[in-house]
């Protein structure tokens, strides 16, 4: 194991390659994605998180902002379905599951009592989730159908 981590950073070093750093402040994200939310004419507001948040077709929605991995992609819509009771809790822990093996890219999760939904993705730079995001949207809305019919 350590003779390989070796290689594999002789070959780092040779060659040139780095690894990516945080290319950019949590202020310049922010801007950089309420510019790109304002294309497409919704406007996004910074939350107390330092997430930016916005409502899209009548649904809630967040971007998070993180300045340590720019490469990591995360569209959030938080609190779909409150928990009620640990019996739906059981329940609602099976609905995730089959948004989670069902759905690309998108995931499902209890967060306290209630259920959110991601879209979660790695990209090269921050900015270039842009060009699937009709896509991202269309997959939200699928796993909270899936999610929904696997709670009847």
């Amino acid at each position: 194991m350590k003779f390989s981590r070796l290689i594999l950073m002789t070959l780092v070093l040779a060659t040139g390659f780095t690894l990516p750093l945080a290319a950019q402040s949590e202020s310049d994200l922010q801007e950089l994605f309420i510019g790109i939310l304002a294309q497409i004419k919704v406007e996004g507001k910074v939350d107390g998180d330092g997430d930016i948040e916005f409502e899209y077709q009548d649904r809630s929605y967040f971007l998070e902002v993180n300045e340590n991995d720019t490469e990591f992609y995360r569209l959030v819509m938080p609190n779909i379905w409150p928990i009620e009771s640990e019996l739906e809790r059981l329940k609602v822990l099976k609905a995730v599951n089959e948004v989670n093996k069902t759905k690309k890219v998108a995931k499902a999760y209890a967060v306290n009592d209630n259920v959110w939904l991601t879209v979660e993705m790695f990209i090269d730079k921050p900015d270039n989730f842009i060009g699937s995001l009709d896509r991202q949207f269309k997959v939200i809305n699928e796993a909270v159908e899936t999610f929904v019919e696997a709670m009847k």
